[in-house]
């Protein structure tokens, strides 16, 4: 009995040791940062003082003192002087995720989708009303792999205007919306736009804008 309880007592200290840190240093860490308020974002959304980095990775978290503790000649300390710290990504081209008052083609899967949800919109329009689709949306989702064509619009929609926006780069017009801006062969692109306008069953895209200024 007495063994066992000794055993106990040893596997807490050794659980009290271990949980001072997350990790165990192996070697000291080339960056440490100090005085902060870390938000780990585990299951409790827990705070922390200080962190330690090893080539490129997390190697450490805990307090300042803990952490100031496994740094060496070369570590390199940042103090954050009480400032907040949150883990993130660097995305520098954002999509939003759906919404919008056009026709919201976000989690369509197939051309039938993209098609399905614009023809049921057509019907619903008053006369002079123009069908826009929301732009939050690109062809590579689709199982096609490719944007509607003209032709495909003008099948839903013979006689109501379609504007297909995918991404804000890209417009599609039905015949319907050629003949509402007198669009044709002879029409300038507005600068920075180029017009792609082929025979009156098949046009791919409309309009493209440019992203080089």
């Amino acid at each position: 009995m007495r063994r066992f309880v000794l055993r106990m007592i040893s596997l807490l200290i050794w659980l009290v040791v271990a949980g001072s840190t997350v990790y165990t240093q192996t070697k000291a860490p080339d960056v440490i940062i100090v005085n902060a308020k870390i938000y780990t974002v585990d299951s409790k959304f827990s705070t922390a003082e200080g962190v330690a980095i090893t080539d490129g990775k997390f190697t450490a978290v805990g307090t300042t003192a803990q952490i100031r503790k496994l740094s060496g000649p070369s570590t390199r300390i940042l103090d954050a002087g009480g400032k907040t710290i949150v883990p993130g990504l660097q995305d520098n081209h954002l999509h939003n995720a759906g919404g919008g008052p056009g026709v919201d083609l976000f989690n369509a899967r197939t051309l039938e989708d993209v098609l399905d949800r614009i023809g049921a919109r057509a019907k619903e329009t008053k006369p002079g009303d123009v069908v826009i689709t929301n732009p939050d949306w690109h062809e590579a989702q689709l199982k096609e792999q490719r944007l509607p064509y003209r032709k495909d619009l003008d099948k839903i929609a013979p006689k109501v205007p379609v504007v297909v926006v995918r991404g804000g780069h890209e417009y599609i017009l039905n015949s319907a919306a050629l003949d509402k801006w007198h669009i044709d062969k002879s029409t300038q692109a507005p600068k920075r736009w180029s017009l792609c306008l082929r025979n009156r069953s098949q046009a791919l895209p409309i309009f493209s804008k440019s992203t080089r200024s």
